[in-house]
């Protein structure tokens, strides 16, 4: 058996503030790395037989409050694998919002996972 190399893409992603102050509170100094650690879990609840539920309509948000999230220094470079991109841009397509909101989205149902999972959990 050989190894099995994933090439990694490089997925630029702008994070609303409540979803990154979640991620800073579970992953500290890193919370890049923290994001990643979401978008993958997403996805692969996506392709499980209990997939999350929607973004809520009223969080689908609008392109004005991602350029403000933009300007706030909210822009992250993810390194995710080509099937986890194609992923969220299928479901961002599909839920009629931005793959930015998704990410948001991702992360609030990934803190959520962990919490239900781990009640005193921490990514640090």
């Amino acid at each position: 058996m050989g190894i099995t190399h994933v090439l990694l893409e490089t997925m630029k992603v702008i994070v609303g503030p409540f979803a990154l102050w979640g991620i800073k509170t579970q992953a500290g100094s890193d919370p890049g790395a923290g994001i990643e650690t979401a978008v993958t879990h997403y996805a692969r609840r996506l392709k499980s037989g209990k997939p999350p539920g929607d973004i809520p309509r009223f969080r689908r948000g609008t392109e004005d409050q991602e350029d403000q999230d933009a300007e706030e220094g909210r822009v992250f470079h993810l390194a995710v694998d080509s099937e986890t991109e194609a992923a969220l841009k299928r479901e961002a397509a599909r839920q009629g919002t931005s793959v930015n909101r998704l990410v948001d989205h991702t992360i609030m149902v990934f803190l959520a996972d962990m919490e239900l999972a781990e009640p005193t959990f921490s990514l640090s």
